[in-house]
């Protein structure tokens, strides 16, 4: 977990040459895109609402847990993860040396995460799978009484601390002592290039699918410079973080159209195609003012998505469990949040809003449901992932 300060004398690495990104790592981010979306039109398919992930930090999580997986269960996970062309000690290394070199790209990003598997004190696991977790990942494999009541506690306690505080989780009963828990733990927060004003905030209609109209705090700018593109299904904007080397993609299908269908169609290749065929606008942009805090349990929608070995009685995890038992994942957890406020995704205080008047500049309003993706854009990583559709949530 690394936090970076803004300090004035600090070179910023948007004014630096960037190293290359390697083709293992090209690779590795080509698969992580299109488990990004994957996993996001799954997660729509299992629940209704807003919702924000780190696919990201989910496919390193699976990929802890690939280096323990053998035969069926591997199979399926580096079929679901879309990661079968690198071995398992080319992803830790990626990961190893990629992870840290994203966030270290722009001084105003910050990074929170965490991961950890739990399994019963009474199992031995390997010291090699052990080591192997803390030198790529820097994640613990810890042993915790599945009978006590406190456990839970102490595991929500964990995600709570490694978040600072930005996530307040409550964990399920530890029911399978036989199996392990994963659990995902991601906070971020940065700094928009051009911030929206905030005593520009004012009530704003925001269109449900449903017809239904919500008026929520939506902000204005008439200051940014963002990429747009439009077709004859959705509009895309991309917004600009600190020194541009993260933006939030937005892509908002017409009133025609359904966020689900527009899902469902979206693929890492479709995506940048349209990317690759923005232009830089300055028209004046309203954007609502939001937060989101998930708590997802995954078994379901991974197991949905072809992952199911893993999570059933014949799981082959020998590489992490001393024993010849077949012992199983009996949860992957993800904890992820976010707030999108007038500086940047983090939260200030409010300001009374002032009445806004429109010019005659073009505008872009995002006041329909959406789907949006938080990237890097150097190496071109799909780092965080959402919907918004729920104002009122």
């Amino acid at each position: 977990m690394v936090l970076w300060g803004c300090q004035e004398e600090q070179v910023s690495p948007a004014d630096e040459e960037l190293r290359a990104i390697t083709p293992e790592e090209q690779e590795l981010i080509r698969s992580g895109n299109q488990f990004a979306m994957d996993i996001t039109r799954e997660i729509t398919h299992q629940q209704v609402g807003n919702v924000f992930l780190s696919p990201f930090y989910i496919n390193m999580s699976l990929s802890m847990a690939l280096n323990g997986a053998e035969d069926a269960t591997l199979k399926q996970m580096q079929k679901v993860m879309q990661c079968e062309v690198l071995g398992r000690l080319e992803i830790n290394k990626v990961y190893n040396e990629l992870n840290p070199f994203l966030q270290s790209l722009d001084n105003d990003m910050q990074f929170v995460s965490a991961h950890a598997i739990w399994h019963h004190q009474d199992v031995a696991v390997r010291p090699l799978f052990r080591d192997m977790m803390i030198a790529y990942y820097d994640a613990g494999v810890e042993p915790v009484n599945y009978f006590n009541q406190k456990t839970p506690e102490y595991i929500s306690d964990w995600v709570e601390d490694r978040t600072q505080g930005k996530i307040e989780t409550q964990m399920p009963d530890l029911v399978h002592p036989l199996a392990m828990y994963m659990v995902s733990a991601t906070h971020m927060k940065g700094r928009w290039s051009y911030p929206f004003a905030k005593e520009s905030t004012a009530p704003g209609t925001f269109y449900q699918e449903d017809d239904q109209e919500i008026i929520v705090p939506m902000m204005f700018t008439d200051q940014a410079s963002y990429l747009y593109y439009q077709d004859e299904r959705k509009t895309l904007v991309d917004i600009p973080y600190g020194n541009q080397q993260y933006s939030m993609t937005i892509l908002m299908p017409h009133q025609e159209d359904s966020l689900s269908g527009l899902l469902e169609s979206l693929d890492a290749t479709s995506f940048e195609h349209d990317l690759s065929l923005t232009d830089t606008l300055n028209y004046n942009l309203y954007l609502p003012k939001f937060s989101i805090s998930s708590q997802l349990p995954l078994k379901k929608t991974l197991s949905k998505m072809g992952m199911r070995a893993a999570f059933s009685n014949n799981a082959d995890f020998s590489g992490i469990f001393s024993d010849s038992l077949n012992r199983s994942m009996a949860e992957l957890i993800h904890h992820a949040g976010i707030e999108v406020s007038e500086e940047g995704t983090r939260t200030v205080m409010p300001r009374a809003a002032a009445a806004i008047s429109e010019s005659a500049n073009p505008l872009v309003r995002i006041n329909r449901p959406f789907v949006f993706f938080i990237r890097e854009n150097h190496s071109g990583a799909i780092m965080y992932a959402g919907i918004y559709q729920q104002p009122q949530e």
